[in-house]
């Protein structure tokens, strides 16, 4: 484990694979109006003196890097403050340990948190008392927040500001986060129905295949509901073991708008839609979730083609579920490669999770990595498979979409 000193009031910082050891390091750093960067490694810090500058640092964590530091590394003195700035970029995740009592020499934590990416990066906010709003910007789908042994109480959304505040208790103390810039297609979904979204202080977009899914086993295709841990599935690298399933449950007459349900209802792939038994029957997925189309990993809701991927309308109850292998893997779903689950640590987040039996590491969001995958997120690429389909299905038979089979 390397170990470093860094004064932010004097230089910036970087710690990456050059200067840091495997595992976890840590660093003494004194705050200052600097750049810390952590960059693909695992860093702690410690603030070893109290003396706070008027202007915050920015601290960025990124390449999937984590960081665990005390909120003292961000305060600020002074009648003219400029707040920090933490910058978790892409799968990263960075853990705030809130200062017990009020911070030393007059200081105030002010916490704005961004994300960057695409997706899967996390922010825990580990409370010790009555807090200010933490200010959180960027947030999108695979993004989350956690707050170890919370309760969620409340979530309002404000269209016009795009600005959606959650309200959880942490013991008996209260800990407000003000999500900024939050769509309306997001903000309302998470407004009409918010105990599906929050749960033992997560909060986590879903990304799931649907119930009734069928999965290819050596006993045949199976649903995705009646698999057990220890079944095997087929992966691009051959048979794979069950870990887990997760599941989750929507009512869908609580999604009020066209934006609300945009965000939510599955995806139906229509059968032959990339080729010839690809899918070999219709295929429902949620708007998040990737399939491994010409050696990439792209999200259902990018490949929306209005006449053989399409949005489904019609179902009143949505029941998503995810399986977790012994390595990530895309597995045969209706004739079509998707992928399996890559845990990033948001266990919490499914219904059926025996939170109870979690341990320590597992409620710390890690890494979603999808070693062996590369993850579409170029809008042109994106474009030019949607028009690939798009062309075939002009080819194709004009169908209607049957009724989903998605109640639980």
């Amino acid at each position: 484990m390397a170990n470093f000193f860094f004064d932010l009031k004097v230089s910036d910082a970087t710690v990456d694979q050059t200067n840091a050891d495997p595992g976890t390091n840590s660093a003494a750093v004194l705050p200052g109006s600097q750049t810390l960067s952590v960059d693909g490694v695992d860093l702690t810090v410690s603030v070893p003196l109290f003396m706070f500058p008027t202007t915050g640092a920015t601290v960025i964590v990124t390449n999937g890097a984590t960081l665990d530091t005390p909120d003292l590394l961000f305060a600020t003195t002074g009648a003219d403050q400029i707040p920090g700035k933490l910058l978790i970029d892409g799968t990263s995740s960075a853990t705030v340990n809130q200062f017990t009592g009020p911070v030393p020499n007059g200081g105030t934590v002010k916490l704005n948190v961004e994300f960057g990416g695409d997706g899967d990066g996390s922010f825990t906010y580990v409370s010790s008392g009555i807090t200010s709003p933490i200010m959180i910007n960027g947030m999108s789908a695979g993004d989350s927040i956690h707050v170890p042994n919370a309760t969620f109480m409340q979530f309002n959304y404000d269209p016009t500001s795009e600005t959606g505040t959650v309200h959880f208790v942490s013991g008996a103390l209260p800990v407000t986060m003000s999500i900024q810039g939050m769509p309306a297609s997001v903000g309302n979904v998470i407004a009409a129905d918010p105990q599906s979204y929050f749960t033992n202080g997560d909060f986590v977009m879903p990304v799931c295949f649907l119930k009734g899914t069928r999965l290819r086993t050596p006993r045949g295709d199976v649903a995705i509901e009646a698999l057990q841990a220890g079944d095997q599935v087929w992966g691009q690298s051959g048979w794979r073991t069950v870990k887990w399933i997760g599941w989750r449950k929507y009512r869908v007459a609580l999604l009020r708008t066209d934006d609300e349900r945009a965000a939510t209802l599955p995806i139906r792939i229509r059968q032959h839609a990339f080729a010839a038994s690809m899918p070999d029957a219709d295929l429902l997925v949620s708007p998040w979730h990737h399939l491994w189309l010409d050696g990439v990993l792209v999200r259902a809701r990018c490949l929306i083609n209005g006449r053989t991927i399409v949005q489904e309308p019609r179902t009143e109850w949505v029941e998503y579920y995810h399986v977790e292998l012994d390595q990530f893997d895309v597995v045969i779903a209706h004739g079509v490669y998707s992928e399996s689950w890559a845990d990033g640590g948001n266990r919490d987040f499914f219904q059926n999770v025996a939170v109870s039996e979690l341990r320590p590491q597992d409620r710390k969001r890690r890494r979603a990595d999808r070693p062996g995958f590369a993850v579409l997120r170029d809008p042109v690429a994106e474009a030019a498979l949607r028009e690939k389909y798009a062309a075939r299905a002009m080819s194709l038979p004009s169908v209607e979409a049957p009724i989903a089979v998605a109640n639980g």
